[in-house]
C-alpha cells in the first residue's frame, strides 16, 4: 500500500490499524516467525521407543500407554494422544514441501461444503495470504462461476489488492481439465484473471 503512495495515516483508515502500529512496521523489513522451542515434557524420555513402534503401524494410543508405563512412564494419555495424532500427521506431511512467500506474492484459494440448512446447501471459499495468513471467507448457496467471480472482487478489496499468483486446486469453475501436462482453464475464469 506504501507502494502505491499511500500514506500511514491512509493504510491505517482502510486496515483498521493505529497509524503508529503502521509506522512501526513500515519503517523495519518483514520478519518471518520461527518455531517456538519446544519444552520437555514426561514423554520425552519415551519418544525414541514410540517411534520405534510407530514405524510398524501401531497406532493404538492405549496400547502404547500400557507399553510406556511398563517402562516407568509416569504421565497420562494427554500428551501420549498427541503426540500419537502428531507422528500420524507427521506422516501425511512428508508428502508436501511448505514454503514461503513474500508479502503480495500469492493467496491460495479453498472452498468447502457446510451442510445444508434451510432447504439450502451452504458453502464457503477462503481466500488466505500467503505471507500473513490474513483470510477472506464468504459463505455462499452456490459454487458456480459467477458465485466466485462476484466472490472474488470484495476479497481483493478486503485483503488490499490482488497478489501476483493465485493457488487453486482443480475446480471446475477454475481448470475444466488436465491432460498430458496441458491445463485447459476454464475461459470465463481466464478472462477474469487476465482481467
Amino acid at each position: 500500500m506504501q507502494q502505491l503512495g499511500m500514506s500511514p495515516s491512509e493504510i491505517a483508515r482502510q486496515l483498521g490499524l493505529d497509524r503508529k502500529t503502521v509506522r512501526k512496521y513500515l519503517r523495519r523489513p518483514p520478519q518471518g516467525y520461527g518455531p517456538r522451542p519446544a519444552r520437555a515434557t514426561k514423554l520425552d524420555p519415551y519418544r525414541s521407543y514410540l517411534r520405534e513402534r510407530g514405524e510398524p503401524g501401531v497406532q493404538n494410543a492405549y496400547k502404547r500407554l500400557g507399553e510406556i508405563r511398563k517402562r516407568g512412564y509416569p504421565g497420562g494419555d494427554t500428551q501420549l494422544r498427541q503426540a500419537v495424532v502428531g507422528g500420524r500427521e507427521e506422516a501425511a506431511e512428508r508428502a508436501f514441501m511448505r514454503f514461503e512467500s513474500q508479502p503480495g506474492e500469492q493467496r491460495q484459494l479453498d472452498g468447502g461444503h457446510f451442510g445444508n440448512g434451510q432447504g439450502h446447501r451452504l458453502y464457503a471459499f477462503a481466500l488466505t495470504l500467503g505471507y500473513s495468513r490474513m483470510r477472506y471467507v464468504e459463505f455462499t448457496h452456490r459454487q458456480d462461476l459467477e458465485t466466485l467471480l462476484t466472490g472474488l472482487v470484495p476479497a481483493f478489496h478486503y485483503l488490499g489488492g490482488v497478489t501476483e499468483v493465485i493457488l487453486t486446486d482443480n475446480r471446475k469453475t477454475v481448470v475444466l481439465d488436465r491432460g498430458g501436462g496441458q491445463i485447459r482453464w476454464n475461459p470465463k475464469f481466464l478472462d477474469f484473471a487476465s482481467y
